[in-house]
């Protein structure tokens, strides 16, 4: 065989193996490429008929859409570079690009259920994959779990990792009138999650100051003292932020109240026509700090706390007259309409 023959058939088998190897070889979806998954139909409340989580390398988005296709909720967070790589490895593991445009099991019936939509965009290629139902049992393996990893994102998307609850929770405090005017030795305490949906956090810090709010406008120079502050997040954003279990720092106000109410002579005062009524038993004769609090939190819900006898002016003895002491007692600001109209009065 001449040299030329061999060199031409070595040729053609090299030729031929990396044809092969080519037509062989899958398409990967490619780093940073764009994963969007959509729920519709089925029983939902019309402001959120439509739900989008669109998935990038960078940043994960939340939309709500209503029936009439307005945007009704948006939500945006950060996306970790690891929760990223093993979403693209999980649909390039499962053949995403390969599977069919739409799944739909015949002779089943599911009612309301709705429909999902998965694609993935990267350069000029976009795959979409459709359920109809979206009822994951009914399909193959590989495709229950991408749809399974999207629907993770929306279960979880205002679920925060805790450092960035810490860093969203110590900005707010030192940006608030109590801290920036004269806090200092801010320190993270807690983190605790409310089981609520959307999930409230509680982190709890404690700090040194003079007081509370703004004080600029206060000449007088006063000790710095310990408090605790409880900041609640929700949806990545400050809804709430108590200090000491009395002042509001969100709204700038007492969370709690002090009252008074007075009692007048010859006339039982309203806890004690409830005790005597025999509505409520106690082991032992009451006291009345015992009774007032059983008798608002039982009869109307409202939590007093620091119930105080306090001595007042002689009065003459005629039935009628005020006392010649009062009650204070703290409720919270929510609860003193409702106790002025229960005969408490302002301090």
């Amino acid at each position: 065989m001449n040299k030329t023959l061999i060199i031409g058939i070595f040729g053609i088998l090299i030729s031929t193996l990396i044809l092969s190897a080519c037509t062989t070889q899958k398409q990967q979806i490619p780093n940073g490429a764009v994963f969007q998954f959509e729920t519709y139909g089925g029983f939902t409340v019309q402001e959120r008929a439509k739900q989008v989580i669109v998935i990038s390398d960078e940043k994960i988005t939340y939309l709500v859409y209503s029936s009439d296709n307005k945007l009704t909720e948006t939500y945006q967070k950060k996306i970790l570079p690891e929760e990223y790589e093993y979403l693209l490895k999980l649909f390039n593991d499962k053949n995403f690009l390969d599977m069919n445009d739409k799944y739909s099991p015949p002779q089943v019936t599911v009612t309301d259920v709705g429909n999902a939509k998965l694609a993935v965009n990267f350069g000029n290629t976009s795959k979409i994959v459709t359920l109809e139902p979206y009822f994951l049992e009914y399909y193959p393996d590989n495709v229950r779990l991408v749809f399974e990893a999207m629907q993770s994102y929306v279960n979880t998307i205002y679920d925060l990792p805790e450092a960035e609850l810490k860093m969203i929770a110590e900005e707010w405090i030192i940006n608030a009138p109590t801290y920036a005017y004269d806090g200092e030795e801010l320190l993270f305490k807690e983190m605790t999650a409310l089981e609520t949906y959307p999930v409230t956090y509680l982190a709890q810090y404690s700090f040194r100051s003079a007081g509370y709010g703004d004080r600029s406008k206060i000449a007088s120079v006063q000790l710095t003292t310990d408090h605790e502050i409880v900041i609640a997040i929700n949806k990545g954003k400050v809804v709430g932020a108590i200090i000491d279990g009395k002042w509001n720092e969100f709204k700038q106000e007492m969370w709690e109240v002090t009252l008074k109410f007075e009692p007048l002579q010859c006339i039982k005062t309203p806890w004690r026509k409830w005790y005597e009524s025999g509505n409520i038993q106690f082991i032992k004769e009451p006291r009345e700090e015992e009774l007032v609090i059983s008798y608002y939190g039982q009869v109307y819900g409202i939590t007093v706390q620091n119930f105080k006898l306090v001595s007042g002016d002689s009065t003459i003895i005629l039935c009628g007259n005020p006392e010649s002491y009062y009650y204070t007692a703290d409720v919270l600001v929510p609860d003193k309409e409702k106790m002025l109209t229960l005969g408490w009065k302002d301090t």
